[in-house]
């Protein structure tokens, strides 16, 4: 980073924050989820995730922050003995955090997707997943794999192309893929048991967007396509056509309730359909004053949270969160707990409070985007210290200026996360 970068950084953790948050957060995958009692929605903003509990009221409330990843893709949530796991895609790597208590979430296994493991050739890159009780299935530039769940071993292969989308209801898997190179797309739908193709059916993607599937209580299955909604059971039984301009390919995802409800965004808004596949309610979100200029609907969770049905539509500036009926809850856009230039920077991950000093001065750091709880080795030349970060990666220590003898050098001051890795530094001159 250079002096003059850094100085910029600088005036803004003395003078007070740079810039508003919301602008830099992405949103476009979640999941409800039950834990401990109480109800969340556990939400990706490109950048990191977010644990929000939805409250009573119907209203989203941030209760941590999961960072040290370069981008997430998307994100499961799934139950094993007794404890709650959350199964991050990154692209190159899964990371399996225990969020069993949601307010202090730990790491408990990072898996590089492009190294050999124990006999197991590279997958490559994974960018969507989905699961039931005993697996969870990623979909990537290699086709979709089947993991267990406990270890993130590969158990079964079910395609080789690029896959685009994945979905999982009772025991069926539903696959968006390509077919002869990214020549024609297709729908696929397995029988998880026998690992079976049960049916094939052709899905426009012609310019191979990630789109989400959806499998409902009745094993329908549901294939967003360019410019239309499939639904799927032995043969097509349903097509809804977008509410969109002609040639336009704005269709992005579907999500469903037992009853047979599907919800479907189109990055203008999102169609509540019932479980004759006929329209009942059409609510706009994208591009639309009320809820930012940057809003495009690109994912949708539906589930339940207190006792009913809700909806989160994922429109990349927010998420606005709807009862069954399409009727608005919330518009959550994310706050930083800690207002300063760190947590309103997608570059910055810490801050000293000064880039040159004498031996015996303090230099006060803050520190962003580690593991949540995890110790963090400071080091600047012969100094050293530890500390710990909050469950949002943030933390926030001093270190005092080494002797190096005669002369001026010009260093770094490093923070390490002992379990992550993560390192970040900062230039450094002592005089």
């Amino acid at each position: 980073m250079s002096l003059v970068v850094l100085a910029v950084f600088l005036g803004s953790f003395l003078i007070g924050p740079r810039g508003t948050a919301e602008e830099l957060k992405e949103y476009r995958a979640g999941q409800f989820a039950s834990i401990g009692g109480k109800d969340y929605l556990i939400a990706s903003n490109s950048q990191f995730v977010e644990i929000l509990e939805v409250m009573p009221n119907g209203k989203l409330f941030q209760v941590s922050e999961l960072h040290g990843m370069e981008a997430v893709n998307d994100l499961y949530v799934s139950a094993e003995r007794g404890k709650t796991y959350l199964i991050v895609a990154t692209g190159q790597y899964l990371i399996k955090y225990d969020i069993t208590n949601p307010i202090l979430p730990t790491v408990n296994i990072k898996r590089d997707l492009y190294e050999w493991h124990k006999g197991q050739y590279k997958i490559g890159y994974m960018k969507a997943l989905a699961g039931n009780n005993e697996y969870f299935f990623a979909a990537g530039s290699r086709g979709v794999r089947r993991f267990i769940k406990e270890n993130l071993f590969v158990d079964k292969i079910y395609t080789f192309e690029k896959s685009y989308g994945v979905a999982v209801g009772g025991n069926k898997l539903a696959v968006l893929t390509e077919e002869d190179g990214g020549l024609n797309y297709k729908g696929l739908i397995f029988d998880i048991k026998s690992g079976n193709l049960l049916e094939e059916i052709p899905v426009k993607n012609t310019e191979g967007i990630s789109r989400c599937p959806a499998i409902d209580a009745f094993g329908n299955v549901y294939f967003p396509s360019d410019n239309n909604l499939l639904k799927i059971k032995n043969g097509v039984i349903g097509n809804y056509v977008n509410p969109t301009p002609d040639g336009s390919t704005f269709s992005y995802g579907a999500s469903a309730l037992p009853g047979g409800q599907a919800f479907y965004v189109n990055g203008y808004g999102i169609t509540k359909l019932n479980k004759n596949f006929s329209k009942e309610k059409f609510a706009s979100t994208g591009r639309n004053d009320l809820y930012g200029y940057n809003s495009w609907a690109v994912g949708v969770a539906a589930g339940k949270a207190n006792g009913q049905n809700m909806v989160a539509v994922f429109d990349k500036a927010s998420i606005i969160l709807f009862d069954e009926n399409l009727n608005l809850t919330d518009q959550y856009k994310y706050t930083p707990k800690h207002i300063d230039s760190l947590t309103t920077s997608t570059e910055l991950k810490m801050e000293a409070s000064k880039t040159f000093g004498m031996p015996g001065q303090t230099v006060y750091l803050k520190l962003y985007g580690f593991w949540p709880n995890e110790r963090v080795i400071i080091t600047l030349e012969g100094a050293k210290s530890f500390t710990s970060v909050n469950n949002l990666g943030y933390g926030e220590d001093s270190i005092t200026v080494p002797s190096v003898g005669l002369g001026t050098k010009n260093t770094a001051i490093s923070a390490k996360g002992e379990d992550s890795g993560l390192n970040y530094q900062v230039g450094f001159r002592i005089n």
